[in-house]
């Protein structure tokens, strides 16, 4: 599921992106389609398992940065948050740290 969130963010796809997670994920928490551009992407490692039904990956993304300074021009480092609801694994949150 975050492959297809991170690919329709490259994309600027914004509700095939919001369609891979969960309905609560937004900007407030960690969304940065419609906001920060992105022109690539990779997850750098496997996931952390902080429990059974949820995953943390740390992905690179490469941003033009955002408007109000807060994500720099260049490489970013993004961690995102999926968890498993419904049948199914959502992002849930997304950030500068875990």
């Amino acid at each position: 599921m975050l492959d297809t969130y991170l690919r329709a963010l490259v994309a600027g796809e914004c509700a095939i992106a919001r369609a891979a997670a969960a309905p609560a994920f937004s900007s407030e928490n960690g969304d940065l389609c419609g906001d920060v551009e992105v022109s690539a992407f990779s997850v750098r490692e496997d996931a952390a398992t902080p429990g059974p039904d949820e995953v943390v990956y740390s992905t690179i993304l490469t941003t033009d940065g955002s408007s109000d300074g807060t994500i720099a021009r260049g490489e970013t480092l993004w961690f995102y948050q999926l968890e498993h609801r419904g049948g199914e694994w959502r992002v849930v949150s997304g950030g500068s740290g875990p």
